[in-house]
C-alpha cells in the first residue's frame, strides 16, 4: 500500500512539474493612437479641459470585444488594451485637442488648472464587427457634451453624437486597434470643427 501511494505521489508531482514548466499563452496589449490632424484655423482664447470620459459597460474592460453575430459578442482575453479604455481615450483626447483643436489650451482629465469649458464624452460603441459574410470593421460611437463652467454653475453649450465604422484588412486585434485610432482621429476632427465655428455655441 505504501509503495502504491509513493508511485501515485510521484506521478502527481511529475504532472505538476509539467504544468509549471509548460508555457502559458501571453496576452498582447495595445494602445489606441489617433493620427495627426490639421491645426485649427481658429484658436479660441479659452482653455478646454477634458472632463468625464466613460465607456458603456459592455465595452469598458481592457479586453478587446468582437461582435460575432446579431446578438453575440465575445471578449478576447489574449488581446487587451494596455489601460482601461476610458482612461486611455480621455488622455488621447486631451493630447490631440491640445495640439490640433480650436482652443488655446486643452488639458487632461483631472487637471487642476482653471478652464472655461469642459468636454465630457460617453463612448457608447467600441468593438470589432467580425460578423461572417461582411468586411471586418472597427466601430466607435461617442456622445459629446461641451459645458461652460466659467460661472458658478455649468451650462451645456453643445451636444453631439458622432460615430465611425472603419473597414479593416483583416479580423485581428492589431488591426482593430489601428482602426480605433483612425476612428478617433476622424471623430475629434469633426468635433473640433463644430467647436471652432464662430457663434457655434
Amino acid at each position: 500500500m505504501n509503495r502504491r501511494r509513493m508511485i501515485l505521489g510521484c506521478a502527481v508531482l511529475a504532472l505538476a512539474g509539467c504544468s509549471l514548466t509548460r508555457p502559458h499563452p501571453e496576452s498582447t496589449t495595445y494602445a489606441i493612437e489617433p493620427g495627426p490632424g490639421t491645426a485649427s484655423a481658429v484658436r479660441r482664447p479659452e482653455t478646454l479641459r477634458i472632463g468625464s470620459v466613460r465607456v458603456a459597460p459592455s465595452f469598458a474592460g481592457q479586453e478587446l470585444v468582437y461582435r460575432l453575430d446579431d446578438v453575440r459578442f465575445a471578449s478576447d482575453f489574449y488581446n487587451k488594451l494596455i489601460a482601461p479604455p476610458g482612461t486611455m481615450l480621455g488622455t488621447r483626447m486631451g493630447q490631440w485637442l491640445d495640439r490640433w483643436g480650436p482652443f488655446r489650451v486643452a488639458t487632461q482629465p483631472g487637471a487642476a488648472a482653471p478652464a472655461t469649458y469642459v468636454l465630457d464624452a460617453v463612448f457608447t460603441d467600441l468593438y470589432g464587427d467580425f460578423r461572417p459574410g461582411q468586411k471586418p470593421a472597427a466601430v466607435m460611437s461617442v456622445q459629446f457634451y461641451l459645458l461652460d463652467v466659467s460661472s458658478s454653475g455649468s451650462k451645456t453649450l453643445l451636444a453631439r453624437s458622432l460615430g465611425r465604422r472603419i473597414e479593416l484588412s483583416q479580423a485581428s486585434g492589431a488591426e482593430l486597434v489601428r482602426g480605433y485610432g483612425i476612428a478617433l482621429t476622424e471623430i475629434l476632427t469633426e468635433m473640433s470643427a463644430d467647436m471652432a465655428k464662430p457663434g457655434g455655441f
